[in-house]
């Protein structure tokens, strides 16, 4: 009868063990999820904000990385800037995208 017991005792346990081991599990995989749906719906955000349907794309347009160039022509800093932007572009090929934004900086623009 002891060992009856004993046995009975040590299967619920494990029983209980796997369930509490399944049920954490689980969990980490459902805020796994959670996580990555959040990050996707950012993305989709800061392309919606940053990457307008009408703005010049230089480089891959599915590239990972996006570079937001907000400029103005008639700005001297801005038309200095942008070969550097450029050279980014072309040392890492299809990683990198850069998105031109007009912004007028001065008057006149």
């Amino acid at each position: 009868m002891n060992r009856r017991f004993v046995l009975l005792g040590t299967a619920i346990t494990a029983l209980a063990a796997f369930a509490g081991g399944k049920y954490w599990v689980d969990q980490k995989e459902l805020q796994n999820a959670k996580a990555e749906a959040e990050k996707q719906a950012l993305a989709a955000a800061e392309d919606t904000v940053l990457v307008r349907p009408h703005s010049p794309i230089i480089g891959n347009p599915k590239a990972p990385v996006t570079i937001v160039e907000f400029f103005d022509p008639s700005c001297e800093a801005c038309r200095a800037f942008h070969p550097f932007v450029k050279a980014i572009v072309e040392e890492n090929g299809e990683k990198v995208r850069v998105v031109l934004r007009y912004t007028a900086l001065h008057q006149g623009s």
